[in-house]
């Protein structure tokens, strides 16, 4: 699977690896988050998702609750927002469905006003 940047260009490329060991406990959970579904590190499947993302996004609003927010804060946030834009299919699926429905009745609607005005 290739996601280098995709779809957004978080990190810098050239220097990232060299720095992880330094990077903020939000943006490392928020990292694992995303990853860990992917890795056959038997080590990494014994952390759930939702406690890593929990971890991250208490560690990134507490940051912002103080106005200490810093770049890793912001790429934490980032990607956060992919791993529950990506982990959450079946609410992908229901909002589809949604709207689905909404446009359908509405255009149910609207035939409907159209034949009584006729």
């Amino acid at each position: 699977m290739y996601c280098d940047s995709q779809p957004l260009p978080l990190f810098h490329r050239p220097t990232f690896m060299q720095t992880i060991d330094r990077r903020d406990p939000e943006l490392l959970f928020a990292m694992l988050a995303l990853t860990a579904r992917f890795s056959g590190d038997v080590a990494l499947r014994d952390y759930r998702e939702d406690d890593l993302v929990e971890a991250s996004r208490a560690e990134a609003m507490q940051k912002v609750y103080e106005g200490t927010v810093e770049l890793s804060t912001l790429q934490s946030l980032c990607l956060l927002s992919l791993v529950d834009f990506t982990s959450t299919l079946d609410t992908i699926l229901i909002c589809i469905s949604v709207s689905a429905n909404m446009t359908q009745m509405v255009t149910l609607g609207v035939r409907a006003c159209t034949a009584a005005w006729q």
